[in-house]
């Protein structure tokens, strides 16, 4: 049996057992996982390969309902047979996923923050009909957007003359580039009506009472811009601590857009 229940990590909770752990939503609806606004299965299995953080691990899981673009740009090997892993990641129904070398299957301890059946109905039903929208402003194609996923998931920056550039230009040395650390404070906040919003969160920004965006400082000195958690709905201020982490952005022409989201380490 385990004795490390409920970690906080990257906005889930992670149950840790002797051979291996299951990371889960800290959403639930009597007492089972569900997911959170922005969160689906690629982040849940995203932030499980980053508590891992061996990146030398070899990895199984079906891939089935994941975007394996994002999950391949974390850095771990993804292979087609399950005997040749080192890790056995397996996806349950419910908003949770596990990780053992043996492919052993967990169950998270009952526990979460009790949703409301309606407002996440109410979430679902915009991410389908984001799903089925055209862009109504600055569109992204998909072969931009995989262009520059690696270094935006991996928060990879451009040092040159003396400055810190994220994200990067695409004409840089391999010998100028500098990992950012996922964490940075506020300088600079706004949130934005929801009827305000951009087009591409038309659907959802109502519902979720508008969206934040925030700009980070690094500790290398540049600076992001980035949406605060959908499920974060506490006011945040100057100089706030956050941590970043990979989250649904939005969703156009049938396929969803993920990259970093910023979570306030307090409150």
């Amino acid at each position: 049996m385990n004795d490390k229940t409920g970690i906080p990590f990257q906005g889930h909770l992670v149950d840790e057992f002797n051979n291996g752990f299951v990371i889960y939503s800290k959403h639930s609806d009597n007492n089972t996982p569900v997911f959170g606004p922005d969160v689906d299965f690629t982040c849940l299995v995203a932030s499980g390969l980053q508590y891992l953080k061996n990146k030398n691990l070899s990895v199984f899981i079906d891939t089935q309902e994941l975007d394996m673009e994002v999950l391949s740009s974390i850095g771990f090997n993804f292979v087609s047979e399950s005997e040749q892993a080192d890790y056995i990641i397996n996806k349950s129904r419910d908003a949770w996923v596990s990780f053992s070398p043996s492919g052993e299957l967990f169950e998270p301890a009952p526990r979460g923050l009790q949703t409301n059946p309606t407002f996440m109905e109410e979430i679902q039903r915009a991410w389908e009909n984001e799903l089925r929208s055209v862009s109504q402003g600055a569109y992204v194609s998909r072969e931009q957007y995989i262009r520059s996923l690696d270094q935006r998931i991996n928060l990879m920056a451009q040092r040159e003359d003396h400055a810190t550039i994220w994200p990067m230009n695409f004409h840089y040395d391999q010998e100028q580039i500098i990992p950012l650390e996922p964490t940075g404070k506020i300088i600079s906040w706004t949130k934005t009506t929801a009827a305000g919003s951009p087009s591409e969160f038309a659907f959802r920004s109502p519902i979720l009472g508008g969206l934040t965006t925030a700009l980070v400082e690094f500790e290398k000195g540049t600076i992001g811009t980035f949406l605060i958690v959908d499920d974060h709905q506490n006011p945040v201020s100057i100089n706030d601590e956050v941590e970043l982490v990979i989250r649904r952005i939005y969703a156009q022409d049938g396929w969803i857009r993920y990259g970093l989201k910023a979570i306030p380490l307090k409150g």
